[in-house]
């Protein structure tokens, strides 16, 4: 079973560095599902890619990046530890840590364009809807705590 333990891996690796291929190289005028172009995609995941990334950052903004993180950990756990136990749980606890970092990324604000919507149209949807029954700081101080109990639980970091 080394064999399979080490696909595995590989599958995971390989979706890390799609994701960061494709996030890192994001260009707003490539092909995607609200921009039709005849132009070749200048993403370094190509049209996959664009398709990709477009819609992730649109939607949760630079919090986009920590899908990264998720299948590299996955990957050295596979390597080393075999399996990666309730996969379901742990794909809903990225999209609550997706969803809880646009919020805390949501907070703050850049003066560059690249940076106007750190958190994602996800993020700006959160802030409006908790800024109306909470204060700014019981929604950031919360979804700071939801983010890492969530991440380290997608993660699977602990044994």
């Amino acid at each position: 079973m080394p064999y399979l333990k080490l696909l595995k891996s590989l599958i995971c690796l390989s979706a890390s560095i799609f994701f960061a291929a494709a996030l890192f190289s994001y260009n707003e005028m490539d092909p995607s599902f609200n921009k039709a172009t005849n132009l070749p995609s200048e993403n370094f995941a190509g049209i996959p890619g664009s398709y990709f990334s477009d819609p992730m950052l649109q939607l949760f903004g630079m919090a986009s990046f920590a899908i990264i993180i998720i299948p590299l950990c996955w990957a050295f756990i596979y390597l080393y530890y075999e399996k990666v136990s309730l996969w379901f749980l742990r794909i809903l606890s990225a999209l609550v840590a997706l969803n809880a970092a646009s919020l805390i990324l949501n907070s703050f604000t850049f003066t560059t364009y690249y940076f106007k919507y750190t958190g994602g149209s996800v993020g700006i949807l959160w802030s409006n809807f908790l800024t109306l029954h909470f204060s700014k700081d019981i929604v950031l101080t919360t979804s700071i705590a939801i983010f890492i109990t969530s991440l380290y639980f997608a993660l699977a970091l602990y044994k």
